[in-house]
């Protein structure tokens, strides 16, 4: 049994927990334990989306002979080497969080290839975080700059990715089944394999369902639109809904199979069991964490506060989900502040926890990149009792830094950020929290 844990090695406790987690979350172990040898008998084309897609089209390429099979990879620069990673696939650079130009182009050269696919043929298709930017195929006659620009807004405002992705369904060609049923039109058959990078797993949301059938009317996208109050803004937008709205509208049916291979459940269950073998004997999980990050922060240190209360001496808390920061939108195109969720996740969480000895929390996005372009990249931010203390001493207000949604830059004055770089993965967020004993 390992003895009781000690508060001076809390940053070896994270990083180990954090390296459990990211095991569990990567994908390559995953979709080979979830992919038989028959999928890829025949003529058979792999269309890799997404944070992952480069070690998921690896997987997929390291279980048949070299050059057997044949794809295309729509994957972040970032994670792309300089030279051709796999034999037979075409690798395509894409930008995320806000589509752009290059993703339009990526996407159709996918489309181009299925399109010369023949009856009997089938398509693999392996999904990852960020993939609903990735694939891009706007309906006309609306361009990527309006996705893009609507886009920014939702996620400034805070919109959970329900319903962001209830709207992008119903303004591109291949989402929310589209596809799927472009493949099937063909006579080719569909499979997709997917790493969840959404809380609950909605297959419907994951990359915006571009293998299963689009549950969401164009009114019920307007609708969402209009509680935003973002149709004015918008007007390109609002008026293609509300001529779509004007039709009779049903779900049209989808006959791929989808599999979920990983998901952040998987991640904060490896983060729980690695907290126990440290020696942590009270591990409690909490999973779905959504909504204002700010309050998650808040309400993890009361849940810490209140076990310290009652009497329970050392504990963690493993958290898992995806919390969502609002802020106003602004006239032309000025980037939003620095710093993201999980960025102030923590920076509230540390108010709150301010004077309390012996804890520190760590909040982590999974994929390595915390916030909006042009956020430098940082995964998260490490906070104890003593960061408020310090950064006073250094001139630094943690009040008005979270009241200005300024969490990167407080933590770069502290040093205090997690840098992973991409991690070839993306199941959402997770936060550990570690009180230890006198």
């Amino acid at each position: 049994m390992p003895g009781s844990p000690r508060f001076d090695a809390h940053h070896d406790h994270l990083t180990t927990i954090r390296g459990a987690l990211l095991c569990a979350a990567d994908p390559a172990p995953a979709l080979r334990a979830a992919t038989p040898d028959s999928i890829l008998l025949g003529r058979t084309l792999v269309l890799a989306v997404g944070k992952a897609s480069l070690a998921m089209a690896r997987a997929v390429a390291s279980s048949v002979p070299t050059g057997s099979v044949r794809g295309l990879i729509l994957a972040p620069e970032s994670i792309l080497p300089d030279v051709p990673p796999l034999p037979s696939f075409s690798t395509f650079p894409v930008d995320h969080p806000l589509p752009t130009t290059r993703n339009v182009a990526a996407t159709a050269a996918a489309e181009r290839e299925i399109d010369g696919m023949r009856p009997g043929d089938r398509l693999l298709v392996l999904l990852s975080g960020g993939a609903s930017a990735h694939l891009c195929a706007p309906c006309a006659p609306l361009t990527v700059e309006h996705l893009a620009a609507l886009t920014r807004d939702l996620l400034l405002a805070g919109a959970p990715i329900g319903e962001l992705n209830s709207i992008r369904r119903n303004l591109e060609r291949f989402k929310g089944g589209g596809l799927a049923q472009f493949a099937e039109s063909r006579g080719v058959s569909v499979r997709s394999l997917i790493l969840s990078d959404v809380i609950g797993d909605p297959l419907q949301d994951i990359a915006s369902g571009p293998t299963t059938s689009n549950p969401t009317s164009p009114a019920e996208a307007l609708a969402i639109l209009e509680g935003r109050s973002l149709t004015t803004r918008h007007r390109a937008v609002s008026e293609f809904l509300r001529d779509r709205a004007r039709s009779p509208w049903s779900p049209r049916p989808v006959h791929a199979r989808n599999t979920i291979i990983a998901s952040n459940d998987d991640a904060v269950e490896a983060a729980a069991r690695a907290a126990i073998e440290i020696g942590f004997s009270t591990v409690i999980v909490r999973r779905r964490v959504i909504g204002p990050a700010a309050d998650a922060g808040r309400s993890l240190a009361s849940e810490a506060a209140a076990l310290r209360a009652s009497g329970v001496a050392s504990f963690a808390i493993i958290a898992g989900g995806e919390t969502t920061v609002s802020i106003a939108p602004t006239a032309g195109s000025h980037p939003p502040p620095p710093g993201g969720r999980n960025q102030e996740l923590a920076l509230a969480a540390a108010i709150a926890l301010a004077g309390t000895p012996r804890v520190a929390l760590v909040s982590l996005a999974t994929d390595g990149v915390d916030g909006l372009a042009p956020a430098p990249p940082v995964a998260g931010a490490i906070v104890t009792g003593q960061t408020v203390s310090r950064a006073r001493a250094l001139q630094s207000d943690p009040f008005r830094a979270l009241a200005d949604h300024e969490s990167y830059r407080f933590f770069h004055t502290l040093g205090d950020h997690v840098t992973t770089g991409p991690t070839g993965t993306n199941v959402c967020d997770v936060q550990i929290l570690l009180a230890y004993p006198p």
